[in-house]
């Protein structure tokens, strides 16, 4: 893969509270992204991160806002015009298909109504049996901007200026990937995402949402990662859950809820 510094960031989406996965993640991004060359940033509150496998430039926001706010005011300290996205309880399973991401790179010069690629099946791509017919670039369809979870915390390719534009400095990730369709939907911005079956350009456990679930490390997944990359963490000081999926998982919606929500409609509709 030839350097993209020039025009392309990679930004690892953190925080504070997640300070523990930090160490493990870069190990293995080392190992699984090779020929990374990109400037490495990190978005928390207050720490810095130091490791030996990358220069990383911590970007620390003391600002009041949630984590909307953080997001954008790191957004805000890149000077590259595309940055990739990442979280970083995205342990690695696989090599990065960086051939792949150069390619989407070159749509996104090419065309610059594409705010995002996306590089999984998100919502409704997961499943539909006919949405190979829809194909416009090799890999990827293109979303209805319509759809919930058109803004999703997936590891993504996005021109940076219009992730900030999508950004609304009081949500939360939640509120974020929930709502984000109400500022998209009147948009001619594109967005595209992975095909079903296509080869892995990102390949981590995507079936429980990555290594950690509501604050604890999810057992099943992430003791087997640990020891294919030869690393020793104590696991209990946050806690483990052995596992769950995405898959079939539901919340019940308790009245208050289901108001809240129509609250978060509401200011999605007018800020």
């Amino acid at each position: 893969m030839k350097c993209i510094e020039s025009d392309c960031s990679l930004l690892i989406n953190s925080c504070d509270a997640y300070s523990d996965t930090w160490k493990p993640f870069f190990r293995i991004l080392h190992r699984r992204w090779s020929d990374l060359c990109m400037p490495v940033y990190l978005n928390t509150e207050h720490k810095k991160c130091d490791v030996p496998e990358f220069e990383v430039h911590t970007l620390n926001y003391e600002g009041n806002h949630e984590w909307g706010g953080r997001l954008k005011g790191a957004l805000e300290n890149i000077s590259t015009e595309f940055v990739l996205v990442m979280l970083e309880d995205f342990f690695l399973q696989g090599d990065v298909r960086s051939d792949i991401i150069e390619q989407c790179l070159g749509y996104m010069r090419n065309d610059s109504e594409i705010s995002c690629i996306s590089f999984l099946p998100v919502g409704k791509h997961f499943y539909e049996n006919n949405v190979g017919d829809r194909e416009e670039y090799p890999g990827f369809v293109r979303r209805n901007n319509n759809e919930r979870y058109i803004l999703c915390c997936v590891p993504a390719l996005w021109r940076r200026k219009d992730l900030i534009f999508f950004t609304r400095n009081w949500q939360n990730p939640w509120i974020w990937e929930a709502y984000g369709h109400y500022y998209v939907r009147k948009s001619r911005k594109k967005f595209y995402c992975r095909l079903p079956g296509r080869e892995d350009v990102f390949l981590y456990d995507v079936v429980r949402g990555g290594a950690i679930h509501r604050g604890k490390w999810v057992g099943c997944s992430v003791r087997k990662i640990l020891k294919d990359n030869n690393i020793t963490i104590d696991l209990e000081k946050r806690g483990v859950i052995e596992d769950w999926t995405l898959q079939g998982y539901a919340e019940k919606i308790s009245l208050a809820r289901k108001l809240k929500n129509r609250i978060y409609i509401v200011r999605s509709l007018i800020s």
